[in-house]
């Protein structure tokens, strides 16, 4: 009874009050039209991002937030480093969108903007190629993305045990970056080129796949995680090793094969990038989501602050098996299995959810 008193109270924290100052905090970047509010609106402009897409990384910053509950954080410090490493990461997204088919070395120069915001050693990089193939981007523009990029960099700067941390962020930054890299590629060349790739780290990670992989490269969870461990004074060496083991691939993987299996519905008409197309069926899928529920939890079940991995585990299911798509036909089925699977009280963090998809707080 005292846990399930406890998860109210956590989830009531985040509803409460963390969802309020995310929401405020968004609300001024748009409208005082600072950093990266202006970008977004001139890439809006010439580059129309799917909705589906927008919802989904809105969905992936929902998740994060909940580390601004971490003991030992700043909530709003935490939230404004969460709200800019995601729409810097949004901006690029949106900005490569409207590039066609780039050459590696363009890519690879538009994300060095990433690399530096988790870099404070680094020379800060925000290099836009205005070739034929690139809308160009305006001066003034490149001083939005280099506020967002800064004001990370800031934020990690001061933490007492960044210098312990920055490897891991190095790490799972340049797998984003890869990761991204390659799939502007040509649909001839892409599949290819991921799985050559990811086998190279897949001698680590053998028990999941090359796209599960690629899945867990795609989420910013893992920077989220070692933001708030670098917080930690008192941080040990090993205890960042099982965090890193935890993190990737199973929590990262978890965050991102969920999001892509609410998206496949949509994504299933378009040209989107799934990772949970290689699936044969919902029923593969469904085995592949449980086994990795049950990594996810053995591993953060070894951490010092388990309980509060356990309950990051809880708002991530919650979020996503509550979203109307992960209830659609037969889909409602397998979300319910997925549920029955998960750790104990999650079905607490899905019926919040539902809630505040209720009354609008969420879309």
């Amino acid at each position: 009874m005292g846990q399930y008193a406890d998860s109210v109270v956590q989830f009531l924290q985040y509803a409460l009050k963390v969802l309020p100052e995310l929401r405020q905090q968004n609300l001024i970047i748009r409208a005082q039209k600072t950093c990266m509010a202006q970008i977004q609106g001139n890439a809006s402009a010439n580059i129309e991002a799917p909705p589906s897409l927008a919802e989904k990384i809105n969905e992936k910053l929902l998740c994060s937030s909940f580390f601004a509950l971490r003991s030992g954080v700043d909530m709003k410090g935490t939230l404004s480093f969460i709200l800019s490493l995601y729409k810097l990461t949004d901006t690029l997204t949106a900005y490569m969108a409207g590039t066609g088919i780039p050459e590696e070395p363009e890519v690879r120069r538009v994300y060095g903007c990433l690399s530096s915001a988790v870099d404070p050693s680094r020379n800060i990089s925000c290099a836009f190629v205005n070739s034929t193939k690139t809308p160009a981007v305006r001066k003034k523009d490149q001083d939005h993305l280099l506020c967002m990029s800064d004001q990370c960099r800031l934020q990690l700067a001061v933490l007492p045990s960044f210098s312990l941390v920055a490897p891991k962020l190095k790490k799972y930054i340049q797998f984003y970056i890869d990761l991204h890299t390659y799939s502007y590629y040509s649909e001839e060349t892409r599949m290819e080129s991921l799985q050559t790739w990811s086998g190279y780290y897949l001698k680590r990670y053998r028990e999941i796949s090359f796209m599960e992989f690629c899945a867990a490269s795609d989420s910013m969870l893992g920077v989220i995680v070692m933001y708030a461990a670098a917080a930690n004074p008192g941080m040990s060496v090993m205890e960042l090793k099982l965090l890193d083991e935890a993190c990737f691939p199973w929590l990262c993987g978890l965050e991102s094969l969920l999001n892509a299996y609410t998206s496949a519905r949509l994504a299933g008409n378009s040209n989107l990038f799934n990772f949970c197309s290689p699936y044969k069926n919902l029923k593969e899928c469904e085995q592949r989501l449980s086994y990795f529920i049950t990594k996810a939890e053995e591993a953060c079940l070894k951490l010092k602050d388990h309980s509060f991995y356990i309950s990051l585990i809880r708002i991530i299911l919650g979020l996503y098996l509550s979203d109307p798509e992960a209830n659609f036909g037969m889909s409602r089925l397998t979300s319910l299995n997925l549920l029955k699977k998960a750790p104990r009280q999650s079905i607490l963090y899905y019926n919040g959810y539902k809630l505040l998809r209720f009354f609008r707080v969420i879309s």
